[in-house]
């Protein structure tokens, strides 16, 4: 994805907004299935470098077990910050997260949980910098 204008995708309940330069602003509303994970991961692969996840988990549900397993064919992005999750929501999302570093070979992909947006934001602006000056 080039270009300076934010692009929005909707798919469900669920809606992903790539605002550049590297964010992936993503709506999971609901049950995620395999089918929700596949358009995610095709949104991913339209990025023309690095990118981050900034997902609003308030109104998150389950992902099925096809979901779960589809996570090998998410591209790996430089980091994932989520806002509004449950403690339940948290503790699936950090092992959806292990299981997706450990399909790409270890790769490091930074997980952070804040309480808003704003939180999650900053977190990325710190995520961008400490990679730009590794």
């Amino acid at each position: 994805m080039s270009g300076d204008e934010t692009s929005v995708t909707r798919f469900g309940k669920h809606v992903i907004r790539f605002e550049p330069p590297d964010i992936f602003r993503i709506d999971l509303v609901g049950s995620v299935t395999d089918a929700d994970m596949a358009r995610i991961g095709e949104e991913f692969r339209r990025a023309d470098g690095d990118f981050f996840m900034v997902i609003d988990a308030k109104e998150m549900g389950v992902f099925s077990g096809d979901a779960k397993k589809a996570i090998r064919d998410i591209p790996m992005s430089a980091g994932i910050a989520v806002f509004g999750a449950g403690a339940a929501t948290r503790v699936v999302l950090s092992i959806l997260n292990k299981v997706y570093m450990m399909v790409n070979r270890g790769a490091n992909n930074p997980v952070e949980f804040c309480e808003t947006e704003a939180q999650a934001r900053a977190w990325v602006d710190r995520q961008r910098s400490a990679n730009k000056s590794a």
